[in-house]
């Protein structure tokens, strides 16, 4: 038996038994390379890898396969009876389950008269302010606990407002903050 095999790859060579055969490169018009096989050829090991993983694609096959001995026909088998379709069981109600009520969630009570954790506020005029300093006003001076509980994005704002380039350490910032407020 003979098996014309074809390179598969795009772009790419395929060897096989020392022939190389070239790639399909529609950009240059060249069409893949291809090889007739011999039964022993088409066995090695190496050509059989090369089909399994795909880079060898078997166009056709011709000769004569060994053909197995034919079976002698076997007789069919009877058909088997079938078998008598079953009533369908009555519907049983689904028992109704009562579900709990919910209880109600519970908030938890803001603490209005320890407001030590730094949050801070922006009030309508751009300033940023300690929460438990802000005021309608926006008039706020700043102490310097204050000011070094806020990290740097809060208190750029606070020295543009007061005309002060926000530039070099925090503690230089707050220092000028502070000297601009008197």
């Amino acid at each position: 038996m003979k098996y014309l095999v074809r390179n598969s790859r795009p772009r790419r060579i395929v060897t096989v038994h020392g022939r190389i055969l070239p790639a399909e490169d529609p950009s240059v018009g060249c069409k893949a390379g291809e090889m007739w096989l011999t039964e022993a050829q088409f066995q090695h090991p190496r050509v059989q890898r090369l089909v399994e993983i795909g880079r060898l694609a078997v166009v056709r096959s011709v000769g004569s396969e060994p053909q197995p001995a034919a079976p002698a026909p076997t007789p069919a088998p009877a058909p088997k009876p079938e078998p008598a379709p079953e009533p369908e069981p009555a519907p049983v109600p689904e028992p109704e389950v009562e579900e709990p009520a919910e209880e109600p969630v519970e908030e938890p009570e803001e603490d209005e008269s320890d407001d030590s954790d730094g949050a801070a506020v922006v009030q309508a005029d751009g300033d940023i302010v300690p929460e438990s300093d802000a005021d309608e006003e926006g008039a706020h001076s700043y102490t310097e606990e204050e000011l070094s509980a806020l990290t740097l994005p809060f208190i750029r704002p606070i020295a543009k407002k007061l005309g002060i380039e926000p530039k070099g350490k925090k503690a230089d910032i707050i220092t000028a903050i502070l000297e601009a407020q008197g």
